[in-house]
C-alpha cells in the first residue's frame, strides 16, 4: 500500500485512495490486540475489571434468560442481536463525530467528520438493510415478529443501556485519538465475528438441531464474540489503566 501512495499521484483518486486507507486502518485494532503480547492480560482485565464488559455480559445472560423463559424462536434470537448491531453503529457514529480529521498530506482533500458520519450512517445502514433481506430470506421477515415486539424490546432496550454505559464510561476516560477516518470502518471488525456466530449456530438451530442445549451454545458462543470484540476495541485504553 505505501508502495502504491509512493508511485501515483494520489491527486488523480484522491477519495477512493482515502477510503481504501480507511478500510485498512479500520481493521488495525483487530490486528494491533492480536500481535499485542499483553492480549491475555487486556481480556482477563477486561473481564474481571471493566464494568462496561460486565454490564455486556450481563446484557447477554439477561437475553438468554428471556429467550429460555419465554421459549423463542431462532428468529427472534437472531433479530435481537440484528437490532444490538444497528445499536453500535448508532453509538460509532457520534465517536466519529467527537474524532478529529485525518490531517493527511498525500491527500489534498480531507473529508470533514461531518461528512465521515453521514457517510458511514449511510453504507452502515445499506449493509444492514442488506443483511436483513437475508435474515428475512431464512429466518422469517421482521414484520411477522411483530406480534412479539414488546418481547424483543425488552433485552434490545437492555444492549442499548449497555453500549450507552460503555460510550459514556470511555467519553470520561483518557481518549486514545483515532481519526474520523479509523473510526468509519471499525464497527465492521466490532460486529463480524458475533454475526458469523449468530448466522452459523442459527442456521443449526433453524434447519436441524434446534434444542435447548443449542440455543445455551449459541447464546454462550455470540456472548464470547462480543466480549473478545468489545476488549479489541478499546484495547489501548484497557492497556492504559494497567499501566
Amino acid at each position: 500500500m505505501r508502495r502504491h501512495f509512493r508511485n501515483r499521484g494520489l491527486k488523480q483518486r484522491p477519495l477512493q485512495d482515502w477510503g481504501n486507507l480507511a478500510i485498512r486502518e479500520g481493521t488495525d485494532s483487530l490486528v494491533g490486540f492480536l500481535s499485542n503480547p499483553k492480549r491475555e492480560a487486556v481480556l482477563r482485565k477486561a473481564v474481571l475489571k471493566d464494568p462496561t464488559v460486565i454490564f455486556l455480559i450481563l446484557s447477554n445472560i439477561l437475553t438468554a434468560a428471556f429467550a429460555i423463559w419465554l421459549n423463542w424462536s431462532v428468529a427472534a434470537i437472531v433479530w435481537t442481536y440484528w437490532i444490538q448491531s444497528v445499536i453500535i453503529g448508532f453509538f460509532y457514529f457520534f465517536k466519529i463525530l467527537q474524532a478529529k480529521t485525518a490531517q493527511d498530506p498525500r491527500f489534498i482533500y480531507q473529508p470533514p467528520v461531518y461528512f465521515v458520519a453521514l457517510f458511514f450512517a449511510f453504507h452502515y445502514g445499506f449493509f444492514h438493510l442488506i443483511y436483513a433481506g437475508l435474515l428475512s430470506g431464512v429466518f422469517g421477515s421482521f414484520g411477522s415478529l411483530l406480534s412479539s415486539l414488546p418481547i424483543i424490546a425488552v433485552p434490545s432496550v437492555i444492549f442499548f443501556i449497555s453500549h450507552l454505559f460503555s460510550f459514556l464510561y470511555y467519553l470520561n476516560k483518557p481518549k486514545v485519538q483515532k481519526t474520523a477516518r479509523q473510526l468509519m470502518f471499525e464497527p465492521y471488525v466490532r460486529i463480524l465475528p458475533m454475526h458469523l456466530t449468530v448466522m452459523f449456530v442459527g442456521f443449526l438451530m433453524f434447519f436441524s438441531f434446534g434444542s435447548f442445549l443449542m440455543l445455551v451454545i449459541f447464546i454462550f458462543l455470540k456472548t464470547i464474540a462480543d466480549v473478545f470484540m468489545h476488549a479489541v476495541e478499546h484495547t489501548e485504553q484497557i492497556s492504559q489503566q494497567m499501566a
